[in-house]
């Protein structure tokens, strides 16, 4: 993680974590207008970055480097750490999330591939011919490039300060300072989901409200989620960390990266598990009267419209 992510612009860059105030910095985006943006935290010790939290529209969505599943746990992480430790704050170019989320998720299926020799080119050649979509991150002396490839066509480069755009891109990737390594990440780069860590957490958080007051009126649902949830994880793969107890009820091992379907997938746990009930509507009933205090916040991430 030691190379510089893509920005269009520093709010401010290795401030110790002992002067900053996070807990108000993390709710930046919904407090101040000019926070309201795509953005990320990089978390550094002396030597280089070793965790981000990614903020969508102004709120956190994504969290990479520490295995934490919401914002406070990520800034209670980061002050329990005995080094000294700073934080850079970065704002995103309008279009940079997807690529930004898609190069830290994903595994690359070409590696270096050395610019300097014409390979980059030659493969963008090819994906332009074959028509196919994906991604290059091409190391520069400034950080990586990040380059969307939409059907085999390049428009433009994100890079650590700067966008690039039009016929400038292909020039940079042709003059010494785009002559780096080069990996390809196959796929097009996808629109980021709407649903981040607070939404997922929010959603988590009902269900699991709700299991607790099925329990004591309904002991048998105890036996029978383990099935609905092993049903979950194997029709929507990227739940595989998705896992329950009688303890903790529902939790994610790790976050998700594409969460589109997170809501119908939990909707669908919410459905089946009321139909096993001798009163499937009052089951139901009981999940929305419980969660009346959070109702409109449901319907925000699509679940409610589910059910």
């Amino acid at each position: 993680m030691n190379l510089s992510l893509p920005y269009s612009s520093c709010f401010f860059k290795k401030v110790p974590l002992v002067f900053l105030n996070l807990d108000k910095l993390v709710r930046g985006g919904s407090e101040f207008r000019d926070f309201k943006k795509d953005c990320y935290w990089a978390i550094s010790d002396s030597k280089s970055v070793f965790a981000r939290l990614i903020f969508r529209q102004g709120k956190p969505y994504f969290i990479h480097g520490l295995d934490c599943l919401d914002a406070t746990s990520f800034i209670n992480t980061i002050r329990r750490d005995k080094r000294e430790l700073f934080l850079s704050l970065h704002f995103l170019e309008p279009g940079a999330l997807g690529p930004v989320i898609k190069y830290l998720c994903e595994e690359p299926v070409l590696t270096e591939l050395d610019n300097s020799s014409g390979e980059l080119i030659q493969l963008l050649k090819s994906l332009r011919k074959s028509g196919e979509s994906g991604m290059i991150s091409l190391q520069t002396e400034s950080g990586v490039a990040l380059i969307p490839i939409r059907e085999g066509k390049i428009s433009r480069g994100f890079l650590p300060g700067r966008t690039i755009k039009g016929r400038a891109l292909v020039d940079f990737l042709k003059s010494p300072e785009g002559s780096g390594l080069a990996e390809f990440v196959d796929g097009e780069v996808a629109e980021p989901s709407t649903l981040g860590i607070g939404e997922i957490n929010l959603i988590l958080t009902a269900i699991n409200v709700w299991l607790e007051s099925l329990g004591p009126v309904w002991p048998q649902s105890r036996a029978i989620v383990p099935a609905f949830v092993e049903k979950i994880r194997t029709r929507y793969p990227l739940l595989e960390s998705l896992s329950y107890s009688s303890e903790d009820f529902l939790v994610l091992g790790s976050f998700i990266a594409d969460s589109s379907d997170f809501p119908k997938a939990m909707a669908l746990l919410i459905k089946s598990l009321c139909k096993k009930h001798p009163s499937p509507a009052t089951a139901l009933k009981l999940f929305t009267r419980i969660n009346k205090d959070r109702t409109e916040a449901l319907k925000s991430t699509g679940l409610i419209e589910l059910l």
